[in-house]
């Protein structure tokens, strides 16, 4: 995650904690979600016991993960993002048309580069074998050069 953020230059900001005052905004978009997306859908466990009543939702579900990412994605674009922010008194598109204003995100330079930033990143170690990597053995002339002798501390 830093690395990632570092790459896309994102700064982390982590709540302080035991301070649930900062975690607010979290907590309502979550329950905004859930109200406006998740509890209309069929199969939903609702928020409480009471709410759900005599509903059966083991007996109700018929949604895929791909399918529900799906159905939040259109949700958020379509939805959340052009409805009013009550604090802001605009929607969250238009504060970002004008955060673009003052200050352009640096993208990367293609989907490939954005691709390789979000990637899994895996620590390996190089020894007379090659690289293993699920179970599979990676090896050339130029891994030589990268594995070191730490004893002797030479490279071999």
């Amino acid at each position: 995650m830093h690395r990632v953020c570092a790459e896309l230059n994102i700064e982390l900001v982590y709540c302080p904690k035991q301070q649930a005052h900062y975690k607010g905004c979290v907590e309502r978009f979550l329950g905004t979600l859930n109200r406006q997306v998740c509890h209309k859908l069929k199969g939903t466990t609702f928020s409480n016991i009471r709410q759900r009543g005599d509903y059966q939702s083991a007996n109700e579900d018929c949604i895929t993960l791909k399918e529900l990412k799906v159905i939040i994605y259109q949700w958020l674009i379509d939805v959340y993002c052009q409805s009013l922010h009550k604090l802001l008194q605009s929607s969250p598109f238009n504060e970002w048309q004008e955060g673009i204003k003052h200050i352009e995100p640096l993208l990367p330079e293609s989907a490939q580069s954005l691709g390789l930033i979000l990637s899994h990143q895996f620590r390996r170690k190089i020894t007379h074998q090659g690289i293993q990597f699920v179970n599979l053995y990676y090896n050339a002339k130029e891994h030589r050069l990268l594995r070191v002798d730490f004893d002797n501390l030479a490279f071999i």
